[in-house]
């Protein structure tokens, strides 16, 4: 709950996301900024699966953390 873990629940997919954006405006790649929302989606949905499987192994513990840290990739928000 202490540093990039008090902001998102995910970090490392945010900055996964973060470095693809980043290369493809770098490369003024239009085809590559056009799939990140792509990429992310196939994120969300391994997240959902994680996170389930979190909540089953780690209980009530695992959900007191998601609603203390809302965002599952982007800062404050659910998705």
């Amino acid at each position: 709950t202490t540093g990039f873990y008090g902001i998102v629940r995910n970090p490392i997919y945010l900055g996964e996301l973060l470095l693809c954006l980043g290369g493809a405006l770098m490369f003024r790649s239009v085809i590559g900024v056009a799939l990140v929302p792509l990429w992310w989606a196939g994120l969300l949905f391994l997240i959902v699966i994680e996170e389930e499987t979190l909540e089953r192994e780690l209980g009530e513990a695992y959900l007191e953390y998601k609603q203390q840290v809302r965002g599952r990739i982007i800062p404050g928000l659910p998705v």
